[in-house]
């Protein structure tokens, strides 16, 4: 990162920089390419909404509760979208998960600003945000999946995921 790089970081991000402790990585989301995020839990809750200007949150955790948030900022905000799976390798991608993983897409097409988010950030809300990068024409897979780790490096979707993000690719790019 240089100096400019940096700057503009510390012009956009001011909140997440702290005197002594560093970042506050625990409680905001990775940026993947701009305007798209990756986060666990911890990092859904009104201060990011608002700090990061949300426009759309994706909750992939079946286990979890769809967030309730406010969207003060903007009238034409998204909202919270529910579309949780399983972690496992057998759990099916449905219609409804690649339908949200298109109304995210087109929403950060549309300049808004996405967070997708699973328990933990790791392997759901991996496999969404690779899916959404796919459909925005991004890059391949490996080109995707590289973005996120250098964003989050211990991202790590479930084999079974994989395998239909794959099938995905080859249908829908071949």
């Amino acid at each position: 990162m240089d100096a400019d790089e940096l700057t503009m970081f510390m012009n956009t991000y001011p909140f997440m920089l702290v005197s002594s402790a560093g970042p506050d990585n625990t409680r905001y989301p990775n940026e993947v390419i701009p305007g798209l995020f990756i986060g666990g839990r911890a990092t859904v809750h009104q201060a990011a909404v608002d700090r990061l200007a949300l426009t759309m949150v994706v909750n992939t955790a079946s286990e979890l509760p769809p967030p309730a948030l406010a969207w003060p900022h903007t009238a034409t905000a998204r909202g919270v979208v529910d579309v949780g799976v399983d972690d496992v390798p057998e759990q099916k991608l449905t219609e409804e998960y690649w339908a949200a993983a298109r109304d995210a897409a087109a929403e950060h097409a549309r300049g808004g600003r996405v967070l997708v988010a699973c328990n933990m950030g790791i392997s759901r809300s991996s496999t969404m945000l690779a899916a959404v990068l796919l459909m925005r024409g991004i890059g391949p897979l490996t080109e995707t999946m590289a973005l996120i780790r250098r964003a989050r490096p211990f991202v790590l979707p479930n084999p079974g995921f994989v395998a239909q993000l794959k099938a995905w690719e080859e249908e829908n790019y071949a």
